[in-house]
């Protein structure tokens, strides 16, 4: 630092030059030595031929004020000290050769900041890939660096490479150094650290490389179940080749909108990554999983999914209600022969929307006076199942059966048997009350030119239906 000051007495120019220096003193101490560094600051100024001396007035700045730490007198035109780290002020006041005093310089300020020597803990990322236009951003920890503090790069056999900005924290602990792709050259480095002083350290192990090729050969799991204000942490699995540390992994639909994990987790070796993702991230829908190496090599592999909970929830149950499979009873009548009517029935579904039922009607009262009637029907039908939204649903089907039904008169006793065609329709409520409304057909014939129906009946019945667990259900 060069520090012009003018005195006017005797018109003396001083060029003040303030440097530092690690000074060795030796010390004995048993039955060896200890080196200890000591900062020396050496003032140089120009004198004239006027001057037989000068005196050098050196302050330390305090709280509030100025404390005097040195004065000294010499008739050279420099002086060697050694001052603390701090900031000071000083004078520099000249003798003629009469030992009178001229007028002395105003007070200059100076700052000793302490020489340290710096340490290199580490750095990240330990390789840049080379990726045209890209700034890549090399991350240190350190100790004892300043903001004076000179980083860079250098290549076995010489070459050095330097940042073209440094950013250190103001505790000296981190620093980032920024590097243009287009300074870069494939190779190894190490990285050096130099303070003031040319105090330097160096740490090795860094590498500039050519982009490497990923492959993402699978993930798991293959469906993410998005649920309703839900913190849930999803994670996806991928299996890869290759893939280098500081790659980027995400999710991404077929709009091309990427949904990024909040981590990851890369295996050392490149095999295998982790991807983990809050609940309230995911949008559903069908996603590609992308890889992207540094130096933006990619690899993609379609088959993923994000699934509202909720809705499929709701599509794995009317799933289950669209097949009814069932076993019940229930009374209801013909409105004439027979007016009791008891059932018992049942019905599988091969088919989603549709089930065969399978039953048998037991008839009682024919409605007449002094007749004894009953009356079996074993019937079979298949009809339409239509869910509803809740549990239950509407049918529509039809069938038939063999009636077989015996009158006993004071006269005597009589039956017959004969077929029977149904058309049935009907609501089952909340899968346990089943109404159904049932058009019978029986003693008929079909002629060439016609159909004759000798007895046509209905059936309104009432009863309770149990539901089995259906197949959808045990997929489910």
């Amino acid at each position: 630092m060069a520090i012009n000051t003018r005195l006017p007495d005797k018109s003396v120019l001083f060029a003040v030059l303030i440097f530092a220096a690690l000074t060795p003193f030796l010390n004995a101490q048993s039955a060896g030595y200890f080196t200890e560094f000591r900062i020396a600051q050496r003032l140089t100024w120009t004198g004239d031929e006027y001057t037989s001396r000068y005196e050098i007035v050196i302050e330390k700045e305090e709280v509030d004020s100025y404390r005097q730490v040195r004065r000294e007198s010499t008739d050279a035109t420099f002086i060697v000290v050694s001052l603390e780290p701090g900031r000071y002020r000083y004078r520099i006041i000249p003798y003629d050769f009469l030992n009178r005093p001229g007028e002395s310089s105003e007070w200059m300020n100076i700052e000793v900041r302490a020489v340290l020597n710096p340490e290199l803990d580490n750095f990240s990322p330990e390789v840049f890939y080379l990726e045209a236009g890209k700034t890549h951003v090399l991350f240190v920890s350190a100790k004892n660096l300043t903001p004076d503090s000179v980083l860079f790069l250098r290549r076995f056999g010489g070459t050095t490479i330097f940042p073209v900005n440094i950013e250190v924290n103001e505790d000296g602990t981190y620093a980032r150094l920024f590097f243009e792709n287009n300074q870069l050259t494939v190779g190894e480095y190490e990285l050096i650290a130099r303070n003031p002083g040319w105090l330097e350290t160096s740490i090795k192990g860094f590498t500039v490389a050519n982009p490497i090729q990923p492959e993402l050969n699978n993930f798991f799991p293959a469906i993410f179940y998005k649920e309703e204000n839900s913190d849930k942490i999803h994670e996806l699995t991928i299996s890869t080749r290759r893939l280098i540390q500081g790659a980027q992994l995400f999710i991404q639909n077929h709009n091309g909108t990427p949904i990024p994990p909040i981590a990851t987790d890369i295996d050392e070796d490149g095999s295998n990554a982790r991807l983990y993702f809050r609940d309230t991230q995911l949008i559903p829908g069908s996603y590609d999983v992308i890889v992207i190496n540094p130096g933006k090599l990619e690899a993609k592999k379609e088959g993923f999914t994000v699934i509202d909970l909720k809705r499929e929830q709701e599509r794995i149950r009317l799933k289950k209600q669209e097949e009814f499979w069932s076993i019940g009873v229930s009374v209801g009548t013909s409105f004439s022969a027979p007016k009791i009517i008891g059932t018992v029935h049942g019905t599988i579904a091969p088919f989603r929307y549709s089930f065969l039922e399978i039953g048998l009607d037991v008839g009682l009262i024919s409605g007449i006076e002094n007749v004894n009637y009953y009356s079996l029907y074993p019937f079979a039908h298949y009809a339409l199942f239509l869910p509803f939204v809740q549990k239950g649903g509407w049918f529509l089907g039809a069938g038939g059966g063999r009636y077989w039904a015996n009158y006993t008169f004071p006269e005597g006793e009589t039956s017959f048997i004969t077929f029977a065609i149904d058309l049935t329709t009907g609501v089952n409520i909340g899968n346990v009350i089943n109404i159904s409304y049932t058009i019978r057909a029986n003693n008929f014939s079909i002629s060439k030119d016609f159909l004759d129906i000798m007895n046509l009946n209905s059936k309104l019945s009432i009863g309770y239906v149990y539901r089995f667990k259906t197949r959808s259900e045990d997929e489910e």
